[in-house]
């Protein structure tokens, strides 16, 4: 029972009633993204005519895998495609890494 409560408040319908109680829903959002002063011209130029999703891809640490969220931000992603009838050619992907 526990773990049917948990993926239904990890689910979509889960995250909207915790969007509509006020807390951060996990599921993805395009949004305009405010970019700092510092932001490198490149990037600002390569991102220009796009929105940000309120998503990110992280991998376990020393990793090639992604991290237990990770796998789930990416159906939350696939879901977010289907419903605002997108694909994955409406998306770029950008990605940093540390050392």
């Amino acid at each position: 029972m526990a773990k049917d409560f948990v993926e239904f408040v990890l689910d979509a319908e889960g995250q909207a009633i915790v969007s509509r109680s006020g807390f951060v829903s996990q599921n993805p959002l395009a949004v305009k993204p405010d970019l700092a002063d510092t932001t490198p011209p490149t990037f600002k130029l390569l991102t220009q005519n796009y929105k940000r999703l309120t998503v990110n891809f992280r991998f376990s640490e020393g990793r090639t895998k992604l991290d237990n969220k990770a796998q789930r931000d990416l159906r939350r992603l696939a879901e977010y495609l289907i419903r605002e009838s997108r694909s994955a050619d409406d998306l770029m992907l950008i990605g940093f890494a540390d050392q």
